[in-house]
C-alpha cells in the first residue's frame, strides 16, 4: 500500500494537502469489497474533494484527496484532520517572511511511526474492514516486514523550489525531521537601494562642492589683500 501526503504552498502562504492511497489488486484480494466499504461523503462534507476509488495506468487502485488552506493556521488545521491523535505526522508549521529584498517560506514538522503500526489505522475503521485481530499481530502473522507492505512519504512543495521535497516516513519508530526552506530575491528593490545609493552619493558630493566654492568665494571677498 502506498500513501502520499502532499504539501503544496502558494506565494501568499495559501495552499493545498493531498493524500493519495493506492493498493495492489493483491491487497484488496484479501478483503474482498473494500473499496465498496470506504464512505466517503464525509470528507466530502468536511470540504474534502475525493476522487476514486479507481484503478489507474500503474495497475493500483487509487483514492485521491485534497483540501485548500488559506493561511499557515489552516495549514495545521487540515494536517491534523488527516492525522487524528496518534498519527504519522508531527507538529508542522508554516512561515512566511516578507523583507526589504526577498520573501522567505520556510516549512517545518515531523514524520514517524512513534506509536508502531497500530497508530497509523483507527482500530474501527480496521474492523469494518474485517480485520479480526490487533493490526501488530496481523503484521507478525504474516511474515512480511511492514516495510515492504506500506510505504508511506510525505512531499512538500514550496514556492520558487527546484524540485519537491519527498520525505520517507520511517516505519520503526523513529522520527525525522522535516524542513523546507525557499527565497525569491526582489531585484527591483534591490535596484532601486542601488540607484538611490548612487544618486544619494553624488548629490551629496555635489552640495559639498559647491559648498565649499561658496565658503571660497565668501573669503576672498573679505581679504583685503586679494580684492586689491
Amino acid at each position: 500500500m502506498d500513501v502520499n501526503v502532499g504539501i503544496d504552498v502558494g506565494e501568499d502562504g495559501s495552499g493545498t494537502v493531498t493524500v493519495a492511497i493506492g493498493v495492489d489488486d493483491d491487497l484488496l484480494s484479501r478483503v474482498p469489497g473494500a473499496a465498496d466499504r470506504v464512505h466517503l461523503d464525509d470528507l466530502k462534507g468536511a470540504g474534502w474533494e475525493v476522487t476514486g476509488p479507481a484503478k489507474e495506468a500503474d495497475g493500483n487502485t487509487w483514492v485521491h484527496l485534497s483540501h485548500p488552506f488559506a493561511n499557515p493556521a489552516e495549514m495545521k488545521e487540515v494536517l491534523a484532520e488527516i492525522n487524528g491523535p496518534g498519527g504519522p505526522l508531527g507538529a508542522f508549521g508554516l512561515e512566511v517572511r516578507d523583507e526589504w529584498d526577498q520573501k522567505t517560506w520556510v516549512l517545518t514538522g515531523t514524520a514517524g511511526l512513534t506509536g508502531g503500526i497500530a497508530s497509523f489505522v483507527d482500530p474501527d475503521l480496521a474492523a469494518a474492514f474485517g480485520a479480526s485481530k490487533p493490526l501488530e499481530q496481523l503484521v507478525q502473522e504474516s511474515g512480511v516486514p511492514v516495510e515492504q507492505g506500506l510505504n508511506l512519504t510525505v512531499t512538500v512543495n514550496m514556492p520558487h523550489q527546484k524540485a519537491a521535497k519527498v520525505v520517507r516516513v520511517p516505519l520503526d519508530g523513529r522520527e525525522v525531521p522535516i524542513r523546507v526552506e525557499t527565497h525569491k530575491v526582489d531585484g527591483s528593490t534591490r535596484v532601486a537601494a542601488i540607484v538611490a545609493g548612487i544618486c544619494g552619493a553624488l548629490l551629496a558630493g555635489w552640495l559639498a562642492y559647491w559648498a565649499t566654492k561658496a565658503v571660497l568665494r565668501v573669503g576672498r571677498r573679505r581679504d583685503p589683500f586679494t580684492s586689491r
